[in-house]
């Protein structure tokens, strides 16, 4: 089965890379990624076209775009292209998107626009085991939270302050190497198989994180 890893890509606190926002007035669907036993929410709404976006911070454009208000991450066609050829799963829906306005300064007008697409991936039911993870709470699960969403992700689930580490149920694994854990929606998770694909492909602006090691605080400081 090999190990699991966090993907991390450069967000809005790095200036080495650029990140996305939408392009002028963005559109979203009323439908959204749903717990298959309680219907509830596990991701955002779905971005409707057209699909404009503006890269800020354009100087270096990573084969990976973090941003918000959008789909799950932007993607080159080197990562589209190369995921299509592989026997890789986890990719539910790519899209191109225009780039409609490269940062805000004159000479980003000289800068190239990119090809690149929206990506969705799987949200399957695969969980992790939050007892194991040394977790935090901002607000702890409450009575009745969804025995498979929860806990975690808000409301009645409680949401989380911190974690040590990510250990996933690997007995609830569905065979896919690029994943949102159903009960831990914003960490995408990685096969040991991606994680060799995307250095193989020497891709840029990602870093797979090993879970044991993959740790995170909302606030800022290293969990306790």
């Amino acid at each position: 089965m090999g190990g699991f890893y966090v993907l991390e890509v450069g967000a809005f606190a790095q200036y080495k890379f650029g990140w996305f926002e939408p392009f002028g007035r963005a559109r979203y669907a009323k439908t959204f990624p749903k717990c298959p036993k309680c219907s509830g929410p596990i991701g955002p709404c779905f971005w409707l076209p057209p699909h404009q976006v503006v890269i800020k911070q354009p100087k270096r454009i990573g084969d990976f775009v973090y941003g918000a208000g959008g789909p799950d991450l932007l993607v080159s066609q080197r990562f589209r292209d190369g995921y299509l050829q592989s026997k890789l799963r986890g990719v539910r829906s790519t899209f191109p998107v225009v780039v409609s306005k490269l940062g805000s300064k004159s000479s980003s007008r000289k800068t190239r626009k990119p090809k690149l697409f929206g990506v969705y991936f799987e949200r399957p039911s695969t969980r992790v085991l939050h007892s194991r993870m040394g977790v935090h709470w901002d607000n702890r699960p409450k009575r009745g939270y969804c025995k498979l969403c929860g806990p975690g992700g808000g409301g009645r689930g409680g949401t989380l302050k911190s974690w040590k580490r990510v250990m996933l149920d690997e007995r609830t694994w569905a065979g896919h190497d690029f994943f949102f854990p159903i009960n831990f929606a914003g960490t995408l998770i990685i096969s040991d198989r991606a994680r060799l694909f995307l250095e193989r492909m020497g891709l840029s602006n990602c870093r797979a994180i090993p879970c044991e090691v993959a740790s995170h605080s909302f606030y800022g400081n290293s969990p306790t």
